[in-house]
């Protein structure tokens, strides 16, 4: 099944916000330790992110939920 930029988006979205809940953080916490700020921080949640992902934020939010990159790129590349 194909899906389109939005629906992706949408997924990946909701992925990252189960990686902040696993870890047990609020998005306050999460800003802190990323040094994303919180609307960013809920914009990626709902799949509303202008512009896409940067690499600096990748690497940042992967810092704070402990992730490995290559499975986070994977993940924000639109790859179940």
């Amino acid at each position: 099944m194909e899906t389109n930029d939005y629906d992706a988006d949408i997924v990946f979205g909701a992925w990252l916000r189960d990686q902040r809940v696993s870890a047990g953080m609020s998005i306050e916490e999460v800003s802190k330790k990323s040094g994303i700020s919180i609307q960013r921080i809920k914009s990626l949640e709902v799949g509303y992110a202008e512009k896409g992902i940067t690499k600096a934020e990748s690497e940042q939010l992967c810092t704070a939920y402990k992730i490995v990159l290559k499975d986070f790129i994977h993940r924000a590349s639109g790859n179940l």
